[in-house]
């Protein structure tokens, strides 16, 4: 009895957080568009499953972890729904998850901006580090070549 209320509280956890996602989108969607839509026709129009599925794919992904930088979320509000591509229509094909931290540095970039960005900033990372280890081996250099 206990594993199922706990297994029901778990479930709507993600049927909240699907709701709030949809609903989120949504009014951006409004917004910038200046088109009125409820959130039954905007889950219409841009073919995203029921909120029920929604929910099943977050858990799902919620128990895989970040796919963007491959660490588990901290908690359910660390997970978010991001459109990939903001300069494309908000079709469920251009949906994914990833962490809140990812997807506020990834801000209104696509996916394919973001990656490259990330990777530039892991070269400058490994530059950084190499430039530091050459100039502590001259200075070890400098130093015996004295004595």
């Amino acid at each position: 009895m206990l594993t199922k209320r706990t297994d029901e509280k778990t479930q709507n956890r993600f049927l909240a957080k699907a709701r709030n996602a949809v609903y989120s989108h949504c009014h951006r969607y409004e917004r910038a568009n200046g088109i009125k839509l409820k959130p039954s026709q905007f889950m219409r129009q841009f073919h995203w499953p029921s909120f029920g599925e929604i929910a099943k794919r977050m858990e799902h992904e919620y128990n895989i972890g970040c796919v963007i930088c491959n660490e588990p979320y901290l908690d359910r509000d660390d997970m978010t729904l991001d459109i990939r591509d903001p300069n494309c229509l908000p079709f469920w094909a251009n949906v994914g998850f990833m962490c809140d931290t990812k997807n506020k540095q990834k801000q209104r970039q696509t996916l394919m901006e973001f990656e490259a960005d990330r990777e530039e900033w892991r070269l400058w990372k490994e530059w950084k580090v190499r430039r530091e280890q050459l100039k502590l081996g001259d200075l070890f250099h400098k130093q015996h070549v004295l004595i």
